[in-house]
């Protein structure tokens, strides 16, 4: 199937042999009569390739033929790139010698002719081999050309993007769901339910549903998903289920030690584990796992997703539950949904035919989908009708791949290619969206159709395209809407290694077998070191790969103790001299020969803390696209030569800390779209040639995430013009932008800051300086630090996109611009403004504020007294509606806010009870502005009137004032899922009236969780809590003057966590193995005592 891509590959070459640089070259060497018969040969053979494609399938002669033809493809197109890689060089070294209008391409050695000689004769063999094949067949082709088809590009954008939509199954989760909450009477601890059905049925997005099931989430205390697949490897799904469930790496330990630590994170815990797609049916395999699993707290579960009756039966499933194909109503309504625009409504005709094409779909959902993906893009009738008579009869009865193989059958050329190439990953592997479009970049399959869009744009398109017709799910966005994840359905996954062939292995602890001569791709998936050296022998004759992907979970790269050899990799980068995408991320070594890889495009070297410089050879990498360095903490700069990388579209190294400048000539990277960070040098005295700010001048084409540091070091050299020079407002595509004027560590440095005082021409230039350095109005997020001007820029209200602003360290600002042009803003942090003392300096208004905003975080502001100054009580704003959190930290004058009656979560830190009291007040919801003024005398906030009940978070730390939580705010906080109180010396929990000792807590009808730390004066619990059956977790810390635990704590029936530490007066009582408390409460799952202060872990 795999032949299927040789149409988009001689494509390639055709386009190459046509490009001014190969025809400059043959000009040079006298190769023009040998590349245009290559051409012709080449564009004889792709005329019939197409019908060649469709016949393969059932004629073994043409499919004989193509695969002796694609080796021969490929390597015609290895020969051009490393044609045009050496040219490129060659070009670059002249360059350094002349300019470039003197001499384009230049030669002078004897080396250089007899390359020019030796790739002649190549060119020729090739053409010959081609030659060969091309006539060396005994059937006919016709010609076909394929129109460039349009898919899906004049839909909605929100189309291809929409929630899963999942009809018919309310019945099946309601059962299931019942039986996991259901309380049993059996002594064993574990109970299994397995759901079972063909491919296709949404056996995972039921799991899903009910893994994701807020009954579910209360009811058990822990929760683990793996997908299982073919490799049925015990300790490996040990470990997945124990990541899963920390949301953290497992260390790479013997079986043994790991069920040790399985069995201390499960022990005396309900929980719930879902193994998704199970194929084992191997009984002592189920029994070592089920041994493994054994532990956790009765009525555990575990769900198990399988086609295999068998499979349920070995695991003794207390319940089988056979999922059945959808309803014909179910299937039509799912159907339309995805075949028809939401707006369209189908002929008579239309409907008639798509329910003769449901009907074959036999009701499994991922037919339907793809089939109606497939059909959304053919608007006639008589397209429906030529699919239905001509490409509905390939479907075979119970084979749900052939089904699904017709949406293949009707991709374009280009988006085959793509998809084939998915193969490459494993079963359920989350994949970047990004990084696979750079991925496909590397390869070239993205072929640019319109001049106006870039590679990645493009790429983003087909991706779209392919998502639309289900060929992903489970997307996943950021917090600016892009796609950001991905994943295949199993059944897809099929599809995709069926059509792929030979192409594309990936190596895995199953999967150690074979890697054909053919093999252009590899994934090699390690779950920890043993399993890394685990390399079929093999393997090194797989010479002409041209992707290899490592990818490690182990966590070599941070420690430097591992005695680890990476000599298979070493060996096996230095012989696959095509590679065009290598991925050594986590690798102890970089070996010096990947800096000769002349057809390289995608370079990752991440996690490598040992890495402290690149070598000059990697500006032999002509064609690279995409250099990624994240997490290389030793890495000391760029590469001095990096501007020889022209193609360069990515160039990413976060946190690599001892990098502070950018090297000369990075402002040829004209073609750069993504960019970490622009690094403007430690200071003004840099003793190497570094760029400044207008290296980015014709870098209009950045997208993403930019951060600019360290801007008062070119104020320093007198260099004000370079600011415009950074030409910010024409890069449109651009989503964030940082700008921080010094090192992050002076932001929290006093004595740093009292060095560096500014004066009155300092102030003027720095004010100058962020003025002209206008971002465009496309811009969504902002974040400004370290900046010391009075002023803000003028054109910050005029960012009417902004979903996100940051301003911090900003010490000389009084006031902020009027927020009335920012009505999509959701998350607005301020931070360590010491002379801000109102946001909004605007007087008498009644603006409408912020509609969409969400989140507000104001911190370390010691003057900041309210939001805006208030000359009359009736002018308090209606604002902040959408607010679910807030939170405030060390602003001490702060008393006035507008309303926020949604909140959700509040923090407060570093305040006083006025604070809160006003900051209540403001949660009132009935509008009563006169109650929420700081200056009312009113009732209390805490009283039945105004009412708290939408706050579910509530986090109180270091009131100092604070002495009693009034009876009133406790009946008032009837929504209240966790609070947590610490630091406040005064408080005293509990009422002082004898005839109820904290009766009053009992309110607290849905609190999950409470934490009481560092309250000296706490002498008892209070009664009321005895009564809250919701409560799951208690912890108590540093609670020196409490004397005893009450007996009630274990009535609490739905408690799963105790901790107890640092309580000196309770140390005897809570002492392990002799202290009286632990038998008291040895039921309870999680018990954790501890006489010292350290964070509690589970027993």
């Amino acid at each position: 199937m795999a032949e299927a891509v040789l149409f988009n590959i001689a494509g390639d070459i055709i386009k190459k042999l046509g490009s001014r640089t190969i025809l400059e070259i043959g000009k040079w060497w006298n190769l023009e009569d040998e590349l245009e018969k290559l051409k012709d040969t080449v564009s004889t053979i792709q005329a019939v390739l197409l019908d060649a494609e469709k016949q393969c399938s059932e004629n073994q002669q043409v499919k004989v033929w193509l695969q002796r033809l694609k080796q021969a493809i490929y390597d015609a197109d290895d020969l051009l790139d490393d044609f045009s890689a050496e040219a490129l060089w060659q070009q670059s070294m002249s360059e350094d010698k002349k300019s470039a209008n003197q001499v384009r391409f230049s030669f002078p050695s004897l080396n250089r002719l007899s390359y020019g000689y030796k790739m002649a004769r190549k060119i020729k063999n090739i053409r010959e081999k081609l030659d060969y094949i091309k006539g060396d067949r005994g059937f006919h082709l016709n010609e076909c050309r394929e129109e460039r088809s349009i898919m899906f590009r004049d839909r909605e954008q929100t189309h291809s993007s929409l929630p899963e939509i999942v009809v018919g199954r309310d019945d099946d989760k309601n059962t299931i769901i019942e039986n996991l909450l259901l309380s049993t009477d059996k002594k064993e601890n574990l109970t299994v339910i397995s759901i079972v059905g063909i491919g296709g049925l949404g056996k995972t997005t039921l799991a899903q549903f009910l893994y994701s099931d807020e009954r579910v989430k209360t009811h058990f205390e822990l929760r683990g998903w793996v997908c299982v697949s073919n490799d049925f490897n015990v300790k490996l799904i040990t470990e997945k289920i124990l990541e899963s469930m920390t949301s953290g790496r497992c260390d790479n330990l013997g079986m043994d030690a790991t069920k040790n630590n399985f069995h201390e994170k499960i022990n005396g815990k309900r929980y719930i584990i879902v193994l998704d797609d199970v194929w084992n049916e191997d009984v002592e395999k189920w029994f070592r796992l089920r041994d493994v699993l054994a532990g956790g707290a009765k009525e555990s579960k575990i769900i198990i997703t399988t086609r295999s009756k068998k499979v349920a039966k070995i695991t003794r499933s207390t319940l089988v539950h056979e999922l059945k194909g959808l309803s014909e109503a179910d299937s039509w309504s799912l159907f339309e949904k995805i075949a028809f625009d939401q707006r369209q409504v189908p002929s008579s005709s239309q409907e008639a035919i798509g329910k003769e094409i449901v009907a074959k779909c036999v009701g499994v959902p991922l037919a339907i989908r793809t089939i109606g993906g497939l059909l959304y893009c053919k608007n006639t009738v008589s397209e429906w009708l030529f699919f239905r008579n001509n490409e509905l009869p390939k479907v075979q009865e119970d084979n749900i791949l052939s089904t699904l193989k017709l949406s293949y059958d009707n991709l374009p050329s280009y988006l085959k290619h793509c998809f084939a190439y998915c193969s490459i990953f494993p079963k359920d592997y989350e994949i970047s969206v990004q990084k696979l479009i750079y991925l496909w970049m590397a390869q070239g399959y993205i072929e640019l159709s319109d001049p106006s869009q870039s590679l990645e744009e493009t790429g983003l398109i087909y991706f779209r395209d392919l998502l639309f017709m289900s060929f992903f799910q489970e997307v996943t966005k950021d917090k600016w809407g892009n796609m950001k994840t991905c994943k295949m359905h199993d059944l897809i996954h099929d599809l995709a290694k069926l059509v792929a062939g030979e192409e594309s292995f990936t190596l895995s602890v199953s999967n150690v077998a074979s890697v054909g001569k053919t093999t252009r791709h590899v994934f090699q998936y390690a779950y920890n070191y043993e399993y890394e050296k685990q390399l079929p022998s093999n393997f090194f004759n797989a010479k002409k790969v041209r992707t290899l992907l490592l990818h490690n979970h182990h966590k070599l790269w941070c420690d430097d103790t591992v005695d680890y050899d990476p000599g298979n990799y070493l060996l096996l980068v230095s012989k696959s001299k095509y590679l065009r995408a290598l991925d050594l991320g986590e690798q102890s070594k970089v070996p010096d020969s990947i800096f000769g890889l002349k057809h390289l495009r995608y370079l990752d070297l991440s996690y490598n803390n040992r890495l402290r410089k690149l070598p000059s050879s990697i500006s032999r990498l002509q064609n690279l696209q995409v250099l990624i360095l994240d997490h290389c903490s030793s890495l000391e700069g760029l590469p001095k030569d990096i501007g020889k990388l022209v193609d360069l579209r990515k160039l990413s190294f976060y946190n690599c800390y001892p990098i502070r400048d950018m090297p000369l000539g990075i402002e040829k990277l004209t073609r750069l779209e993504r960019l970490t960070a622009f690094l403007l040098g430690r200071d003004g005295s840099a003793s190497k040639p570094i760029s400044g700010l207008d290296a980015l001048r014709n870098m209009n084409n950045l997208r993403g995430e930019l951060t600019i540091k360290y801007l008062r070091y070119v104020l320093k050299n007198d260099a004000l013009d370079e600011f415009c020079a950074a030409n910010l407002k024409e890069k449109r595509y651009l989503q964030s932008l940082s700008l921080e004027w010094i090192p992050l560590h002076c932001f929290y440095n006093d004595d740093e800051n009292d060095k560096d005082k500014i004066d009155a021409k300092d102030l003027n230039n720095e004010e100058m300086a962020l003025e002209e350095l206008r971002p465009h109005q496309n811009l969504k997020g902002l974040h400004l630090s370290g900046y010391r001007g009075v002023k803000y820029p003028s054109w910050l209200p005029f960012l009417t996109n902004l979903l996100e602003l940051h301003i911090s360290c900003c010490r000389n600002i009084q006031f902020l611009p009027t927020f009335d042009h920012f009505p999509f803003l959701e998350n607005l942090r301020i931070s360590k403004l010491s002379n801000l003392e109102y946001i909004d300096c605007e007087v008498d208004t009644n603006n409408g504020g912020f509609p969409s905003l969400k989140e507000l975080w104001l911190s370390d502001c010691s003057i900041l007294k309210g939001w805006k100054r208030l000359s009359s009580i009736a002018m308090l704003p209606k604002v902040f509606n959408c607010l679910s959190k807030l939170s405030i930290f060390s602003c001490p004058n702060l008393t006035s806010m507008p309303l926020f009656p949604s909140l959700q979560t509040l923090e407060l830190v570093d305040a006083t009870i006025e604070q809160l009291e006003q900051t209540l007040k403001m949660m009132n919801s009935a509008g009563d502005y006169s109650s929420a003024s700081p200056s009312s005398s009113s009732s209390s906030p805490f009283s039945a009137t105004h009412s708290h009940w939408k706050l579910e978070q509530l986090f109180l730390k270091n009131i100092k004032d604070l002495e009693l939580m009034p009876a009133e705010l406790l009946h008032s906080l009837t929504s209240l899922e966790v609070l947590s109180i610490s630091d406040c010396p005064r408080i005293v929990p509990v009422s002082t009236d004898a005839r109820d000792i904290g009766g009053e807590w009992q309110a607290l009808k849905s609190l999950r969780s409470l934490e009481l730390n560092s309250i000296p004066e706490l002498v008892c619990l209070p009664e009321g809590l005895q009564h809250i059956t919701t409560l799951q977790s208690l912890a108590i810390g540093r609670c020196n003057n409490l004397l005893s635990l009450p007996e009630w704590i274990a009535n609490l029936t739905k408690l799963q966590s105790l901790r107890v530490f640092a309580c000196h007066s309770l140390s005897e009582k809570c002492r392990q193995n002799t202290g009286e408390y632990l038998p008291k409460f040895a039921h309870i799952p999680n018990l954790d005592f501890r006489p010292y202060d350290h964070r509690p872990h589970p027993r």
